[in-house]
């Protein structure tokens, strides 16, 4: 008896096509179970039999003259899909260069002001500062606002930072109409604006950020943040 070949040809058709073993198919499903996680004891061995041994259903099904190019695609597949795939994709913030946020407040000076220049250097290091640090005092349950023009061009992000004495500080986002549409999400005398989701409006309009002290009294600190995407 001549050795069995993994591929004879199809005769009729004129193409080739796979003559699949039952070696060959016994392969297939031991290395798709391997890849896909079949770790249980024991299921190998009752699975494998039942194919090498007359109710082979895969080798029967197989034999119905599928495609070389499927089974190929199958033994790939299985035996591919068993890598770890380490490196992601990168995103689009990663894309963009970090900018230069200049030289921050002099930490002897202006503790507050420093403390936000780096905070806004370690969170939003791909974004631009937009225009000046924003000041303020606020007690306990008071809030301030201050008017922001965004573009529909760029994405916006915006950090807060209370100095001593506040304990809870909390930075909104008002639209035009006077609705919160983004509320800090931070605990403690930080807070943030568009990090985890940007703002991105689809055309220029006036908006607000709002300052709020929620617990303790003291100075704040606030400072816009930009980048161009269009």
């Amino acid at each position: 008896m001549r050795k069995p070949e993994l591929f004879d040809e199809y005769s009729g058709i004129g193409d080739v096509r796979p003559a699949i073993t039952r070696e060959f198919s016994t392969e297939i499903v031991a290395t798709i179970l391997a890849a896909g996680g079949q770790k249980r004891p024991g299921s190998q061995k009752r699975i494998l039999p039942r194919i090498a041994h007359g109710e082979n259903l895969l080798h029967d099904f197989l034999m119905f003259r599928l495609p070389h190019w499927f089974c190929i695609c199958v033994a790939f597949f299985a035996v591919g899909c068993d890598e770890s795939g380490d490196d992601e994709p990168p995103t689009i913030e990663s894309r963009r260069p970090i900018v230069d946020h200049g030289p921050g407040p002099e930490a002897s000076e202006d503790p507050l002001g420093a403390r936000l220049h780096a905070f806004g250097q370690e969170e939003l290091s791909r974004h631009e500062p937009e225009g000046t640090m924003i000041r303020g005092e606020l007690s306990r349950g008071q809030v301030e606002d201050f008017p922001l023009v965004f573009l529909g061009t760029h994405c916006y992000a915006v950090l807060g930072m209370g100095g001593e004495g506040v304990e809870e500080l909390d930075l909104i986002l008002m639209d035009s109409a006077g609705n919160a549409s983004m509320t800090d999400t931070r605990e403690g005398n930080t807070a943030s604006l568009g990090i985890g989701q940007a703002i991105c409006p689809m055309n220029a309009g006036q908006y607000k950020v709002r300052v709020r002290v929620f617990a303790g009294e003291g100075p704040y600190a606030v400072q816009v943040y930009k980048y161009q995407v269009l």
